[in-house]
């Protein structure tokens, strides 16, 4: 018998992590961030605080980041 393994747990499994990998890559591409930048460690500090409070879905984690990504710039 198999261990069900849950995100919610407090710990990222190698499928989570990717899911936070590919996410993020995605903000910083679209908004024209390089990954190693201040605003990018923003980006990625939102998106483990998100993830860590339960957000695991990649629409809805992309969506709250580009939600953040305007709250941020003023838009």
């Amino acid at each position: 018998m198999s261990a069900s393994f849950n995100s919610h747990d407090g710990i990222a499994y190698p499928t989570d992590l990717k899911l936070l990998n590919d996410v993020f890559s995605r903000v910083c591409r679209e908004h024209g961030l390089r990954e190693s930048s201040p605003a990018a460690e923003d980006v990625g500090r939102a998106a483990m605080s998100l993830f860590s409070s339960g957000v695991d879905d990649e629409a809805e984690l992309f969506a709250s980041l580009e939600e953040f990504m305007r709250r941020k710039s003023g838009a």
